[in-house]
């Protein structure tokens, strides 16, 4: 897996799309200045008021962890791993509850627009690190996160 450095000037969109659609529903975030996209069927509860718990001596892109229906779950900065800056606004940013496998954790993002019917592209995953593939509707193409490498993504 690459490392922090290798994500520097890193373009999202950047990556050809290739064949094998997967349809679904995708709820579309934004992180700082980029509209991404990850899968409903993924998505808990979004929540707006919890603080995680800092952590000292992890990796910077956990934020902390926090207590979350009897489990302690981990916060993942999503800016801070996809390169992205935060947006200096006095808002707070969400947490959103993804369920991956057995896993429940949480990530960061800044806002929650639309919900997108289509069909995702495979992209070639070594070019693209932490991308599952590309949501493409209406002229638009989205980066979709792959939920599953973006908990296990070590810098």
């Amino acid at each position: 897996m690459p490392s922090e450095r290798d994500l520097d000037g890193w373009d999202l969109l950047a990556a050809p799309s290739l064949a094998q659609p997967i349809p679904g529903d995708y709820q579309v975030i934004v992180v700082g200045d980029r509209q991404l996209a990850i899968p409903c069927d993924s998505i808990g509860e979004v929540t707006q008021s919890l603080s995680p718990a800092f952590v000292p001596g992890v990796d910077p892109a956990i934020l902390g962890v926090l207590m979350w229906d009897g489990q302690v779950c981990v916060v993942v900065s999503t800016h801070l791993l996809l390169g992205i800056a935060r947006p200096e606004s006095s808002s707070c940013p969400l947490l959103v509850e993804v369920e991956v496998a057995t896993e429940t954790f949480f990530i960061e993002i800044d806002e929650m627009t639309d919900i997108m019917v289509s069909s995702v592209s495979n992209p070639n995953i070594e070019q693209t690190p932490l991308v599952s593939g590309y949501l493409e509707t209406a002229g638009e193409r989205l980066a979709v996160l792959d939920l599953d490498a973006l908990i296990r993504f070590r810098g």
